[in-house]
């Protein structure tokens, strides 16, 4: 089936990328002293680093970390200061994809995240017109941080843009 895309790459950049912002990243990437006793659990530097990263990623911008993807080196030098751990730990993280899946599911459920599916884009749209800010498309594209609810993660695929179904 033929996908056409809803958003341009750069709006789907400048939507769900990483801030590089030094004020943004403290903002959105300062890990909770329940985070850090989570993240501790973990075996090694690689493994917290990463770990982290992911829940972190769950948050803002609200998608996971797809396997390959680097995060920024500023906030990775940022979220890896606080483990007190070397930035270049991460390139060592979840060898095996499975691992990395894994981690992933673990976080979905201990947060409660949900993965932006079919139903989860219906109570987005139902929201929007609920409310005076029905949205067109075009609008969304230019709205600042539209965000699904609760705690929905967005998913990017090879295309780049959010599945549909």
């Amino acid at each position: 089936m033929a996908r056409r895309r809803l958003v341009s790459l750069e709006i789907w950049a400048r939507h769900y990328g990483a801030p590089l912002d030094e004020r943004e990243i403290a903002r959105h990437y300062t890990l909770t002293s329940d985070d850090l006793e989570i993240v501790g659990r973990r075996r090694g530097d690689a493994t917290r680093l990463g770990y982290a990263m992911l829940m972190l990623y769950m948050r803002w911008p609200g998608r996971a970390l797809e396997a390959g993807e680097v995060p920024p080196a500023p906030v990775l030098a940022y979220v890896a200061q606080q483990l007190g751990v070397a930035p270049a730990a991460f390139a060592d993280y979840a060898h095996r994809d499975q691992t990395r899946r894994e981690h992933l599911v673990e976080i979905r459920r201990s947060h409660g995240f949900r993965i932006f599916d079919r139903n989860a884009f219906r109570e987005v749209v139902a929201s929007c017109c609920l409310t005076e800010d029905c949205y067109r498309v075009e609008r969304l594209q230019d709205a600042p941080h539209h965000h699904p609810p609760r705690r929905v993660v967005m998913w990017r695929g090879s295309s780049s843009s959010p599945r549909q179904g």
